[in-house]
């Protein structure tokens, strides 16, 4: 995600307020706050002039995201060489066990 709607919202304006002054429809807006779609160049390049922000201020949330989940993948793999074998085994069991419920859930709320 990104921290469009976030500027926006900032400012008190609407996706079709935004769009009609960067030169888009509320649609795209939309699919841009909603990670929906890649944000060309030429439009990072307008929202950040829009917003007098660097591009890099647009692009922060998914930056944020990536480090989270890089310090999860971190923490989980030392947790998991403290472990002795058994626990390591059950904790595969367990994890794939949690996956398949997830995906499960995700299947029947999406037509797959």
């Amino acid at each position: 995600m990104n921290r469009i709607a976030e500027l926006r919202k900032k400012l008190g304006l609407t996706q079709t307020r935004l769009g009609e002054e960067i030169g888009v429809s509320q649609q795209t807006i939309s699919k841009y706050e909603n990670g929906n779609e890649n944000i060309p160049g030429d439009m990072l390049l307008a929202l950040s002039k829009f917003f007098k922000v660097p591009i890099d201020c647009i692009l922060r949330k998914e930056e944020e995201q990536q480090q989270r989940e890089q310090n999860d993948r971190k923490e989980i793999m030392e947790l998991y060489r403290d472990m002795d074998q058994y626990n390591r085994d059950t904790w595969i069991i367990m994890g794939k066990r949690l996956l398949g419920g997830q995906l499960h859930k995700y299947n029947e709320n999406h037509i797959v």
